[in-house]
């Protein structure tokens, strides 16, 4: 057993593992102020649809059409989104990321078993995940500054508008209410690193034997 590659096994499974969980939370926040006092969540973005509560409507998952029809309602301002394609590239570059990384972990269980027929990409394949996560995570947060620009084009105080949904900053927070970023991009960004490091280990110990 080559227990370095075992090292880069777990590592890589960490990123695994990460990734997995950015698909099944929100990657994006809006909160408000209840009647207490106390900040509450309102608005959860994932890559797929929006999880509203405590906003005067029935709680639940709404798809971006219908959300943009909410907020349009809400204000009497008709805003198309034309962000989603930002979150959509952000998403499928996380699922190729975690795709690749399934089989960087299959090419690391193998080195560390001692496998010779190991093939030499096991070396450097990880620096395939960091460059995936890290556009995914740099993607994501331009969905802001391009909503930002949908509302400009009605309405001129947009920072303000709708808690912050409209506001340009990615993270940020008023008097009623505060927004940034979620578990899911959080996680990305936290794969990403554990991937930069890992691929840099794998550069020197794939393939290495301890004795």
């Amino acid at each position: 057993m080559r227990l370095f590659s075992a090292a880069s096994t777990i590592l890589f499974l960490l990123v695994w593992s990460l990734l997995v969980v950015s698909f099944a939370t929100g990657w994006y926040h809006v909160d408000t102020k209840n009647r207490d006092g106390d900040m509450v969540r309102m608005f959860s973005f994932y890559p797929t649809k929006v999880k509203i509560s405590n906003y005067g409507i029935e709680d639940g998952n709404v798809s971006y059409k219908d959300f943009q029809g909410i907020l349009s309602a809400s204000n009497g301002l008709e805003i198309n989104f034309s962000f989603k394609p930002f979150i959509n590239a952000s998403f499928a570059m996380a699922i190729i990321a975690w795709i690749v990384c399934t089989v960087q972990i299959g090419l690391q269980i193998m080195d560390t078993l001692g496998k010779n027929f190991v093939p030499i990409v096991g070396r450097f394949l990880g620096f395939v995940v960091f460059a995936l996560t890290l556009i995914s995570f740099i993607v994501y947060v331009r969905f802001k500054p391009i909503l930002n620009e949908d509302c400009k084009k009605v309405y001129s105080n947009c920072n303000v508008a709708n808690y912050g949904v409209y506001s340009e900053s990615f993270i940020g927070k008023n008097d009623s209410s505060r927004w940034g970023s979620g578990i899911g991009w959080n996680s990305v960004l936290a794969s990403c690193i554990f991937a930069l490091f890992t691929s840099i280990y794998n550069v020197f110990f794939f393939n290495k034997s301890t004795a």
